[in-house]
């Protein structure tokens, strides 16, 4: 078996490499207004996108405990 603090470390090796780390460190972002500007509402698309790729990174990594 495998240490935890080795899937922690290749866990935020994948992270950084594919740059979306900050989205362990960050508080859940609420959805813009709808009269938001462009650039908040495209930040809060890309926020979406990273925590979808973290949650399915972490997902991957996860051991049963079967």
């Amino acid at each position: 078996m495998v240490p935890i603090f080795l899937f922690r470390s290749v866990d935020f090796i994948i992270f950084f490499q594919d740059k979306v780390n900050y989205i362990i460190d960050v508080d859940i972002l609420l959805p813009p207004h709808e009269n938001a500007s462009s650039f908040i509402r495209k930040s809060y698309e890309k926020y979406i996108d990273d925590n979808r790729t973290t949650k399915e990174i972490m997902l991957t990594f996860m051991e049963s405990n079967k």
